[in-house]
């Protein structure tokens, strides 16, 4: 299920989709807990995004730098 979002969010499902809202309600009956917030889907895009640049993993610096883009993108968000 988490493979099925993470290709949604690559694809640009917005937040508004029916697959994705069904998707994530899922995961979060599941899970217990998933993307409960707006900020945590947006920070979830963000970090789809910026995974998908590159598929190897990321250094201590790459990840610092991902956090900084969510953290500056969070702050943007009304």
């Amino acid at each position: 299920m988490l493979d099925e979002h993470r290709e949604m969010l690559r694809a640009g499902k917005s937040q508004e989709n029916s697959e994705r809202i069904e998707m994530e309600r899922r995961l979060r009956t599941r899970l217990g807990s998933f993307a409960d917030t707006s900020a945590d889907r947006v920070a979830q895009e963000i970090v789809t995004r910026e995974l998908e640049k590159d598929a190897s993993p990321l250094t201590k610096f790459e990840l610092e730098t991902v956090r900084e883009k969510v953290q500056k993108a969070l702050a943007q968000k009304p």
